[in-house]
């Protein structure tokens, strides 16, 4: 994950920069433009074999040691101005997020109304039959799988505090379906564009959360898991207890 990567993405969706992501990225560029020329690394050893006085040797010396210094700290200050990009952008999600999510929710609209063709539907026999609008969005589920998740990668990577790891509750990732433990199951296939169909099929319900709501509903699903995992101890340790008493 980079500021590059981010702003290429972006960009690939169309969204304009923020003014606070524009200011940051300024300042990078600003940085990178001003990285420290290069100095000949033998300078000293010519410079001695040319019999130069020590008065010549010393400011040599001098200048690789300050040189050396000045392109580490460049290098720390370009890090730091890219993760100031990557942080501004997460910083602005509340104006970014509304276009991902309206981009995701037409990408999830198009792929239910390919999931409701049919599956024993072919391109040719929507073709055959007059049926242009379905006939073009059977060819097009490649591409709009893929729209789908370079809007979910660009949620999880750049406006998600601590990755997809930070939506998730016990292992439980609610952020693409509202039900993941039935999505494993039945939300399967070859290519992302037949597992979300597959899934949708099945009717599950394909979503775009926040991270926030993504969280809340993996935390709700994880507590319902825990509840009957309680309940069913309960159970078998009732059980064992009349066994033991009978």
């Amino acid at each position: 994950m980079s500021a590059r990567d981010a702003l290429t993405a972006l960009k690939a969706r169309g969204i304009e920069e923020p003014p606070a992501v524009r200011q940051a990225v300024a300042t990078l560029r600003r940085v990178e433009s001003a990285q420290p020329a290069e100095i000949d690394q033998q300078a000293i050893r010519k410079a001695i074999l040319a019999g130069a006085d020590q008065d010549e040797l010393d400011g040599l010396l001098l200048a690789d040691l300050g040189a050396q210094r000045m392109k580490s700290e460049w290098q720390q200050a370009r890090t730091d101005a890219a993760g100031a990009v990557l942080a501004a952008i997460r910083d602005a999600s509340a104006a970014i997020f509304p276009v991902l999510r309206e981009q995701a929710e037409e990408a999830i609209a198009k792929l239910r109304d390919i999931a409701a063709i049919g599956p024993s539907e072919t391109l040719d026999r929507l073709i055959r039959a007059g049926r242009t609008d379905e006939a073009k969005l059977l060819a097009d589920a490649q591409t709009i799988a893929a729209e789908l998740d370079a809007a979910y990668r660009f949620r999880d990577q750049f406006l998600t505090r601590g990755g997809p790891v930070g939506m998730s509750v016990n292992g439980i990732d609610a952020s693409r379906w509202r039900d993941p433990v039935e999505a494993a199951r039945l939300a399967r296939g070859p290519s992302a564009a037949e597992s979300y169909i597959s899934g949708l099929r099945s009717h599950l319900e394909l979503w775009y959360p926040t991270p926030a709501e993504a969280k809340a509903a993996a935390q709700l699903l994880a507590d319902a898991a825990a509840a009957e995992a309680e309940a069913k101890r309960k159970r078998e340790h009732g059980v064992g207890s009349f066994v033991a008493f009978s």
